[in-house]
């Protein structure tokens, strides 16, 4: 990737009336217009950190998708007005967009409630059938669908396929739209059977994580790795601290389901304390330029002043580069008992660090429930703001190459469509 210095127009944009920690209080305040000029301001703006900033450029290069190209194409849409309402303008720039595939780069325009994450999960939908599997092939052992019969035969590829805990099958497909249908081979006829509706997400408490024991088996249940409080960080401390405290459990269910990530470097010290190593077998590169540099300060600076200098500094340094940092080797530690996963499609960012560093360093390890979100090829998000629209960018500016697919993730071991605790549970139960 070929980077340059900071261009003029970004240089006033990061000026010091746009230190973001101050204009937030005061945002709220302006029109719901906006003038054609000023639409081309911040389309010139975008296309400067995304081409610049955003680490998920490569990507999409060898996608065939110019960042440029569809920018261009959106110019000449609003050349023909004089002004258009912000709302329109943002759902214009985000359908210019729409090529892009990347669950971390997320646009909104907050004060209008609207939001657009660059996502389009890998979903796997289910028919209501359970299939059995016997030395002539597949039949249909249960079925909630009145257009079929339990024993008949199923013609069946193996992608259709997905086994549960108990050694049957479910009869499912990938789809990142949705699907009402899905067509099934039955006794040499096609049939359509009805796809299940999508399985609710785990309701969650007000604390970001809890942890009780059933039977022998301890559960921990991690809603979140995001802290906003000092209460919040104390509380991610604890569960860190927990992870020592497990370390004579003989089972152990861990609960990432509805997880949206957060600190992934609390994830890792948690595994590390429950198993001795945590070492993460991660291709990590991330992309360092004054525009990345000066987001991060803008998050992070205390006060005004602490900004203003830090900034000055920066500007004094114009390196434009990859950070690249070495993989690290898997390593066997020492946490040698059961450990069940819960996952599902809401799973994503650093609880998808979590379970890879769980499957890197705790081999035996199982993973029950639905492929996870996929939201991992990119992070280490900046944020940044179009200043006439006042667009909210998330900006990844970090790459993570070859762990999974994005917007299909990590698949489970064991399918589950109705209750994955109890699957966890019946697994445990089954294990001396």
């Amino acid at each position: 990737m070929e980077l340059t210095g900071l261009s003029d127009l970004y240089n006033d944009f990061i000026s010091e009336q746009h230190f973001i920690s101050s204009v937030k209080d005061n945002i709220g305040i302006y029109d719901v217009n906006i003038y054609t000029v000023q639409m081309e301001e911040d389309i010139d703006l975008l296309e400067y950190i995304l081409n610049n900033i955003y680490s998920g450029k490569d990507f999409l290069k060898r996608r065939g998708i110019s960042i440029s190209e569809s920018l261009n194409t959106l110019r000449a849409r609003i050349k023909s007005v004089k002004s258009m309402n912000k709302v329109d303008f943002f759902r214009l720039l985000c359908s210019a967009l729409d090529d892009i595939k990347d669950s971390h780069l997320v646009f909104s325009l907050p004060y209008f409630k609207n939001i657009h994450q660059f996502c389009r999960h890998n979903t796997v939908y289910f028919a209501d059938i359970t299939l059995q599997k016997d030395s002539g092939g597949y039949f249909i052992l249960s079925s909630q669908d009145s257009s079929v019969k339990c024993g008949e035969r199923v013609i069946i590829e193996e992608d259709y396929l997905f086994r549960t805990v108990d050694g049957k099958f479910l009869y499912g497909v990938f789809s990142e739209k949705p699907i009402k249908t899905i067509t099934c081979n039955i006794t040499g006829e096609k049939v359509q059977l009805n796809v299940l509706p999508s399985p609710l997400r785990p309701i969650k408490n007000n604390d970001l994580w809890s942890h009780e024991n059933c039977n022998g088996i301890d559960i921990v249940t991690i809603y979140s790795l995001c802290a906003f409080s000092v209460d919040e960080e104390q509380k991610l401390e604890e569960l860190v601290a927990l992870g020592k405290v497990l370390k004579e459990s003989k089972k152990i269910i861990l609960d990432l389901r509805g997880n949206r990530g957060g600190d992934s470097e609390i994830a890792r010290r948690f595994i590390e304390n429950l198993n001795g190593s945590a070492y993460m077998n991660l291709n990590y590169a991330k992309l360092n330029t004054q525009g990345s540099r000066l987001a991060e300060i803008s998050l992070y600076a205390e006060d005004f002043d602490s900004y203003r200098k830090v900034k000055e500094e920066i500007f004094l340094d114009p390196v434009c580069k990859w950070q690249c940092s070495e993989s690290n080797f898997i390593c066997d530690g020492q946490y040698k008992n059961q450990l069940v996963v819960l996952t599902d499609r809401h799973t994503a960012s650093s609880a998808e660090i979590m379970l890879k560093c769980i499957k890197d360093n705790i081999p035996q390890s199982v993973i029950i429930g639905e492929n996870t979100s996929g939201t991992l090829s990119t992070g280490d998000i900046r944020h940044y703001y179009l200043p006439n629209s006042l667009i909210f960018l998330d900006v990844p500016t970090a790459i993570f190459a070859d762990i999974l697919e994005e917007g299909t993730g990590f698949c489970p071991d064991f399918w589950d469509k109705d209750d994955a605790m109890q699957s966890a549970i019946d697994f445990l139960s089954q294990k001396n």
